[in-house]
């Protein structure tokens, strides 16, 4: 991601959010160093965020509820990932509307 006052490119140190999946799973998704990580708050299982993976052609949470894309330059090795975009939590609510997951509040 960009640096808010240089705008040159950082390695983004962590994220984290709650998302909601279409079994009515609440999930805290967390991201260090690349390395994403999912807690169910309700129960032991991650079926839920399996299936959102699986949906969403691998993209995680953190990505798509969030506003933000990944883009990957594979012309370098090993490849590089950029996040575009800035993360706004009105667009992962608005997100999770459209996905039909109701009972949400929000701006």
């Amino acid at each position: 991601m960009r640096h808010p006052d240089t705008d040159a490119w950082v390695q983004a140190g962590y994220s984290l959010d709650l998302f909601v999946t279409k079994r009515r799973e609440t999930y805290l998704a967390f991201i260090i160093y690349g390395h994403e990580f999912v807690i169910n708050t309700g129960g032991p299982s991650v079926k839920g965020y399996e299936e959102w993976l699986e949906q969403k052609r691998g993209i995680s949470p953190l990505v798509e509820r969030l506003g933000m894309r990944l883009d990957i330059d594979v012309s370098t090795l090993p490849s590089t990932a950029y996040l575009i975009g800035d993360a706004k939590i009105a667009a992962g609510i608005e997100f999770d509307r459209a996905q039909g997951i109701e009972g949400l509040t929000g701006p």
